[in-house]
């Protein structure tokens, strides 16, 4: 990325380097054995073919300058915590080894990173137990600061709208069945938009 233009936001699709059934730390010694996984995806075929257990995702990012940078991410399946630069930065549920000591939380997250000399290292170490699938599902989204959170304010906004025009949709076929009880299908079509 570093001739990449900050203002323009981009997905951290690629190769990441991942270390199966090790949940790292910043401060451990990263491991000799690792293997190479895209990202998204599932990290079943890496996982010996299963979508149970822990593991932990690796980026080093070279940027054209150092700055605050936007983070969202948008699915991970299904407890994680990610560290930028030695330091965490998000966390959803708890990561573990085994699905007694791991708590699974699946939730959109945006956050801001800082690099350093020109670098932004992401260390995620996750864990999944008891779904069909593991790994960081959709793309991670990256761009300056001021960029990303631009982004996410249009998709705030974009949700609401359509939030309320569904709202409005179902409780006027609502208000019709109030007023034509003989026509149901008006009380099923306003139920159909609130749920």
């Amino acid at each position: 990325l570093s001739n990449w233009d900050t203002n323009q936001q981009i997905r951290l699709d690629g190769q990441w380097e991942f270390y199966p059934n090790v949940l790292l730390t910043p401060e451990m010694k990263l491991p000799e054995h690792k293997v190479y996984i895209d990202v998204p995806g599932t990290w079943d075929k890496q996982m010996g073919d299963q979508s149970d257990g822990a593991g932990t995702y690796r980026l080093m990012i070279k940027l054209p300058q150092d700055a605050l940078y936007g983070f969202k991410v948008k699915t991970m399946r299904f407890a994680s915590v990610i560290y930028a630069n030695g330091h965490e930065i998000a966390h959803t549920g708890r990561i573990g080894y085994t699905k007694e000591t791991f708590r699974p939380e699946s939730r959109y997250l945006f956050t801001s990173i800082g690099s350093k000399d020109g670098y932004i290292e992401l260390l995620i170490p996750m864990s999944s137990f008891n779904y069909y699938n593991g790994g960081i599902i959709k793309s991670i989204e990256f761009a300056n600061y001021a960029a990303a959170q631009k982004s996410d304010y249009q998709n705030k906004i974009i949700e609401t709208v359509f939030i309320t025009l569904y709202l409005v949709f179902g409780l006027t076929f609502i208000f019709y069945f109030i007023k034509r009880k003989e026509n149901r299908y008006y009380l099923y079509y306003g139920l159909s938009f609130l749920f």
